[in-house]
């Protein structure tokens, strides 16, 4: 019931409330983005007797991310509504047209609606690289995500929900698939004590795509079927855990969605592309046994998030 909002000096502000609560009450003049409305750090303080000296030693905590999504739950998201813009996306591995020295269209943005399409972006694969031997494409090539809007903290909120999109191919032979299909890939750059960190969700038997209009909605927890990269070739993928999604999604440095699914050329519509939260009545979702992180592979005395 203040008057004003909270602002930076009023802090460090005694909350008088009865309830001690603080409540977030949206912008009444602006309409709701496809992103978090805002994000927020805090911290705690609180006295712990120190071992070795039994005295009360007040205490900071590190600290805590609070995201506030808007009322689509979502964190981050692309929904490609402003003409003549992809966002912030683009394209990556498609080749060259090098008999005509002309280098590749990258991602269109369409401002018009097909079927569920409102306003989407487009890729195509004009050059194929197959291997004669197997027929597979050798060059695989993605709708890569906005830095601007997937590569943020606040994604660390998005364990336990869901990265959802809109996809429809205009044209492709989808009975002759490259594989394995890596349809959606996730990185963090920082992971594992700088070597890097990956984690794939592959097509399988639970997850197929024949080119139709689909809404894909893939769960962002250890359920979700997500398999974590060795990074080393001779060894296999295996399913990601709790505590290796969670790192990922805390620093994301790279999101790709596969566009390259047919071994000859295909022209593909992505669409709503959502980064979303985990129902309100299942908050705090991130995993409380990840908030310490992980044994460091550099240190084993030392445990930390970015070990993870």
């Amino acid at each position: 019931m203040a008057p004003e909002p909270i602002g930076p000096h009023l802090l460090p502000l005694l909350v008088t409330d009865p309830k001690h609560q603080v409540v977030y009450v949206p912008p009444a003049n602006k309409w709701p983005t496809p992103n978090a409305w805002t994000a927020f750090t805090f911290v705690v303080e609180s006295p712990l007797r120190d071992e070795a000296t039994g005295q009360m030693v007040m205490t900071r905590s590190e600290p805590g991310l609070v995201v506030l999504a808007n009322p689509e739950q979502q964190i981050a998201g692309s929904d490609f509504s402003l003409a003549n813009s992809a966002d912030g996306w683009s394209l990556s591995g498609q080749l060259e047209v090098v008999a005509g020295n002309a280098p590749s269209q990258g991602v269109r943005h369409h401002a018009s609606a097909w079927g569920g399409l409102n306003h989407y972006i487009y890729g195509a694969d004009e050059v194929q690289s197959l291997d004669f031997a197997t027929g597979i494409d050798l060059a695989r090539w993605y709708f890569e995500a906005s830095p601007r809007i997937f590569h943020r903290k606040e994604l660390a909120a998005a364990y336990g929900g869901m990265l959802r999109f809109r996809v429809r191919s205009q044209y492709g032979n989808f009975l002759e698939l490259n594989d394995p299909l890596d349809w959606v890939t996730i990185e963090c750059q920082s992971c594992d004590s700088g070597q890097g960190a990956r984690i794939v969700r592959f097509v399988d038997e639970t997850l197929r795509w024949i080119g139709n209009e689909v809404y894909m909605e893939l769960y962002l927890h250890e359920n979700g079927r997500w398999s974590y990269d060795p990074l080393n070739s001779a060894a296999e993928f295996t399913y990601a855990t709790q505590c290796q999604i969670a790192a990922i999604l805390t620093n994301v440095s790279r999101i790709a969605i596969l566009g390259d699914f047919t071994r000859g050329g295909e022209g593909i519509a992505l669409d709503d592309v959502a980064i979303v939260a985990a129902d309100a009545s299942l908050q705090p979702a991130y995993p409380l046994s990840c908030q310490q992180g992980c044994i460091c592979r550099h240190n084993p005395s030392l445990i930390h998030p970015t070990c993870c």
